[in-house]
């Protein structure tokens, strides 16, 4: 089964800088995903490959997982998260995150991303926990927000998930002395996937705002290059930053911007180390580049090199 990725002009030229010899763009990709999972994937155990079944001799009950029931009163016999066994409720919160904060690379991406509370750094009260190694503490939760908690991160990530628990000799158990099951599994992967890469049709990008400032370019893989002609506004304003008064200074004395006609335009294609850049040249004022710039149904350069990647399944096969 093939699956088609769908990228922007840009990235597409990204993918083609990146590669070597008679690399194609999946194997660019592939490369890219080796570097990621090498440096940012978290150690784990060795696959288990044994079943979970420790003390759970006689009746079983299978719970559902995204709806289990009550879990009050519950301790875990035994329990795997991704590759890695845990013994408690509190250590399969721990995994997750340490898996998360792999997979998502960052702090606040992680924040974002989990149902738990937890705080960059060392904390010790309000039931917080520290750990070091993922340099994060998370506050302690019972058994179902902590289930609820850890299977929001299985499912984000994908990963194997699964809880063998018994309910305690307790009134107010669900069920007294009896055992659980709780298991959640990722998609299943039918057969070799193969990728293919395909470009988005190329969009050019305007800006047009006050002081005669009129443009078009579009992001290249140097930066971005504003079009030939495009006006650049006249004044520049009291607050313009000092670095692009010299950048446009320099683009004045080497007559890459001119005074044509009472306006100002540029003389050639120009790439700009950046679309901000590029945009605080032509309208002569701080600017952000990616909301500034816009196709013409007027969608900006961040929502479109932001886009989706959308992936539509092909049933053939590379030969």
């Amino acid at each position: 089964m093939s699956q088609v990725i769908r990228i922007s002009e840009s990235i597409y030229e990204r993918l083609e800088f990146l590669a070597k010899g008679f690399d194609t763009p999946g194997s660019v990709i592939e490369r890219l995903l080796k570097f990621y999972e090498k440096h940012y994937t978290p150690v784990s155990s060795p696959t288990i490959s044994t079943p979970m079944n420790v003390g759970l001799q006689g009746p079983v009950r299978t719970l559902n997982p995204d709806n289990p029931g009550n879990l009050s009163h519950t301790r875990i016999l035994e329990g795997r998260f991704g590759n890695e066994r845990v013994k408690n409720w509190m250590q399969i919160v721990y995994v997750a995150h340490k898996y998360a904060s792999g997979y998502y690379g960052d702090f606040e991406a992680l924040r974002k991303a989990t149902q738990s509370n937890i705080v960059k750094g060392p904390l010790s009260e309000s039931g917080y926990h520290e750990y070091p190694d993922i340099g994060i503490s998370i506050q302690g939760a019972d058994s179902n927000n902590s289930w609820r908690n850890v299977l929001h991160l299985a499912k984000e990530m994908n990963s194997h998930i699964e809880v063998s628990l018994q309910w305690r000799n307790n009134d107010k158990a669900a069920y007294p002395g009896q055992k659980g099951k709780l298991k959640w599994e990722p998609r299943k992967k039918i057969g070799k996937t193969h990728v293919k890469v395909v470009k988005i049709p190329e969009n050019i990008f305007t800006i047009k705002a006050t002081r005669g400032a009129a443009g078009k370019g579009k992001p290249s893989r140097k930066g971005f290059v504003v079009f030939k002609n495009s006006k650049v506004a006249d004044p520049i304003t009291n607050s313009y930053p000092n670095s692009m008064k010299i950048l446009r200074n320099k683009l004045l004395d080497k007559k890459r911007i001119v005074k044509r006609n009472d306006e100002l335009v540029l003389t050639e294609d120009y790439v700009f180390s950046s679309s901000s850049t590029a945009a605080m040249i032509l309208m002569g004022r701080s600017a952000n580049g990616l909301t500034e710039w816009k196709t013409t149904n007027g969608m900006t350069l961040q929502d479109y090199e932001n886009q989706d990647i959308t992936l539509s399944k092909d049933s053939s096969r590379r030969p």
